[in-house]
């Protein structure tokens, strides 16, 4: 279980108390989270993050793919399964042991 972050900051309830993710929710907003933070810019996880941010729409999908993956390691269980490239960002589809998701990396986010 996992505090819900919503445009980058904590989602709260009606009665301003922080609402929890479990499940797939949580397995994909923790994907997120290592897709967007530049990879070293956690001072207690130096591998945590990635490059993607580096990447433009001009980059091959495989290095999509495999930048996307190199950032999901530690997540056990967690797989990126295949990346498309679209016209405001690469969609990426994740396996977690809660089952399929979709994430869409937004250009330059």
């Amino acid at each position: 279980m996992d505090t819900k972050l919503k445009n980058g900051d904590f989602a709260l309830s009606s009665g301003g108390v922080p609402q929890w993710v479990r499940g797939q929710e949580e397995w994909m907003q923790h994907c997120a989270l290592r897709f967007h933070m530049p990879r070293g810019g956690f001072c207690y996880d130096r591998l945590m993050g990635s490059s993607l941010h580096d990447l433009t729409p001009k980059d091959p999908v495989s290095r999509w793919l495999a930048t996307a993956r190199e950032a999901v390691l530690p997540e056990n269980g967690v797989v990126v399964e295949s990346a498309a490239l679209e016209a405001d960002g690469c969609r990426f589809v994740i396996r977690t042991p809660e089952g399929l998701g979709d994430y869409l990396f937004v250009y330059g986010g």
